[in-house]
């Protein structure tokens, strides 16, 4: 009897280990492991390079030492952009050296990159032995019939200078650009090139810029404040294009916000902005290309919530973290909104993500647009007043600083929440090396002193 009972123990042990086995290692039957989930909401197609990478600025030469400057929104900036890209991409390039173009004293064209502009996503008979670098400036030069275009990466910028030189074969399309000018040039504002070193005759301050060189506004300005709407996104959709299983997404609702999760990632909803967290996609070990980091970036902003018109991308740069065990890459993307020409900065008008080549990381996306004018524009303070008072105030946090550089200076919108609602002021913009000062650009009154902040400031 006994013998029996030792038997039956035994079997019943081994069939609990085989059970156990079978729950923790075997493979469960086909339905027993389907879910439901939906295919992933996106909010638009992501941008091609042309539309991804905008640039900063584009100066067309005047008569004299006038220029023509066009920023995202205004009549004539896309066109341009769009123009110059076709004629990159599309021509056969001869290297040249500088003394090609040395006894061309002024470009007819000069269009600014930051993000710095990858001269082999555009042409790909662009060769070179070293690793592809990425350019700061474009400069196309006129000589009788021979057309030069002068890539630069410049000292101001991080590492080494970079130049090269090319003759077009076909510069055929360079009338468009021509036309482009005459067509435009009325309706942009024209601007003086202030040399470092007539600054101080001009400005009545000794100032440094690191590209040598500042462009001011030579008319008459007259600018009204904005009243503004917030981006108004579709929760479901949102919801549908980040948790692909919404059976395991919980709501939580707070006092000014709502929170989704699903226990990794999180949503933060509020009045017409969003937060969004996965803290998993941070042990990032691969260090991407430029161009991979670009098209990530186009396709996590174009999936959740999509690239309305008017926005930017400004920085696209490479965060390193490093932790006691080991270095995790992690990147970093912003975009600032324009309108007609001038960037919004301030409390909103902006969106930056954080991530690495294992996903997106952090999400801040609070945009807004402008719905009215508030009152009849407003004549601007002269812009050489804007920049005696900001340097004043920055002396008062620096007083031993030798010499001052002033690496920005630029017209804007500054954004901010007011009786409930979202206006946006005309505002002057300078940037320097440790503080940035903005001011309203009709009396002076100072809106914004201190450190840069998400959105606040570009070129």
């Amino acid at each position: 009897m006994e013998k029996a009972k030792t038997i039956i123990l035994v079997a019943l042990i081994i069939k609990s280990l085989v059970f156990n086995y079978i729950l923790w290692y075997g493979k469960p039957s086909y339905e027993e492991t389907v879910i439901a989930v939906d295919e992933p909401y996106i909010f638009e197609e992501p941008l091609d390079a042309e539309e991804a990478l905008t640039p900063s600025k584009v100066v067309f030469s005047g008569e004299g030492d006038e220029y023509y400057i066009l920023r995202k929104g205004k009549e004539g900036y896309q066109e341009t952009w769009g123009t110059l890209y076709e004629i990159i991409k599309e021509n056969s390039l001869v290297r040249k050296s500088f003394e090609d173009i040395s006894d061309i004293e002024t470009p007819f064209l000069t269009v600014y990159f930051e993000p710095w502009l990858s001269l082999e996503e555009i042409n790909h008979e662009y060769e070179t032995e070293e690793e592809p670098p990425q350019f700061s400036r474009v400069n196309v030069y006129f000589e009788e019939e021979k057309v030069f275009v002068w890539f630069r990466k410049d000292k101001a910028e991080e590492g080494e200078e970079k130049e090269e030189v090319f003759k077009l074969k076909e510069p055929e399309k360079i009338e468009q650009l021509i036309q482009i000018k005459n067509t435009h040039q009325e309706e942009a504002f024209g601007y003086q090139r202030v040399e470092e070193e007539q600054m101080k005759d001009r400005l009545g301050v000794d100032l440094h810029n690191p590209y040598g060189y500042l462009y001011l506004v030579q008319e008459k300005m007259y600018l009204s404040p904005l009243e503004l709407e917030r981006e108004d996104i579709s929760t479901p959709e949102l919801l549908k294009s980040i948790f692909l299983e919404p059976n395991l997404v919980r709501k939580i609702e707070e006092r000014d916000d709502s929170l989704y999760t699903d226990g990794e990632k999180g949503l933060r909803l509020f009045e017409g902005a969003f937060e969004y967290s996965d803290p998993r996609q941070e042990q990032g070990e691969v260090l991407l290309s430029y161009s991979q980091a670009l098209n990530q970036a186009t396709e996590y902003l174009c999936n959740y919530g999509g690239w309305p018109s008017g926005l930017r991308l400004e920085e696209l740069s490479l965060r390193e973290r490093k932790p006691v065990i080991r270095q995790h890459e992690k990147y970093f993307a912003l975009w600032n909104q324009y309108h007609q020409g001038f960037p919004l900065v301030g409390e909103w008008g902006w969106s930056w993500m954080t991530f690495s080549e294992r996903g997106l990381i952090d999400y801040h996306r609070k945009l807004c647009f402008p719905t009215e004018q508030v009152n009849e524009g407003k004549k601007l303070t002269p812009p050489e007043n804007a920049i005696k008072k900001s340097k004043k105030i920055y002396l008062e946090n620096y007083p031993e600083e030798e010499v001052v550089s002033l690496k920005d200076f630029y017209l804007a919108y500054y954004v901010k929440e007011e009786r409930g609602g979202l206006f946006a002021y005309p505002a002057w913009v300078c940037v320097f090396d440790h503080k940035q000062v903005v001011m309203k650009a009709d009396d002076l009154e100072i809106m914004y002193k201190g450190e840069e902040e998400h959105g606040l400031f570009q070129s």
